[in-house]
């Protein structure tokens, strides 16, 4: 996000392919309508074990659950349905690089998008 700083195209740019990756892993992974209202845990996973702050992925987050509402998960990410958002920091996420066959780290954000819990204050 950095490098987007006081440039609205390239920030919108970055959010529609985080939005556009976050709908092929919905459909890829077959998810389904989760019962409302929701909580939703967002785990950042970082290239590096450097310390940062997960809270500032956020707008990258919000392209990902932007993403669950246009896969049918959730009708809405106002607050009368998705009741809160934790972010919290994940392990370093590995893969193998196509072109090179070599491990390398790679940045994902995974979400947990559950019903919450019965009497939570809304």
């Amino acid at each position: 996000m950095n490098g987007s700083r006081g440039n609205h195209y390239a920030h919108q740019t970055l959010m529609n392919a985080w939005k556009a990756r976050a709908i092929v892993a919905i459909r890829q992974a077959r998810c389904g309508p989760v019962a409302e209202p929701v909580v939703i845990t967002a785990t950042v996973h970082r290239t590096t074990r450097a310390s940062s702050d997960a809270h500032n992925v956020s707008p990258t987050i919000k392209a990902c659950v932007d993403a669950a509402v246009q896969c049918g998960l959730i009708s809405d990410d106002n607050d009368s349905v998705v009741h809160a958002v934790t972010i919290r920091r994940g392990p370093t996420v590995r893969t193998t690089n196509p072109s090179t066959g070599k491990d390398i780290a790679r940045p994902a954000i995974t979400l947990a998008i559950s019903t919450a819990p019965e009497g939570e204050a809304r």
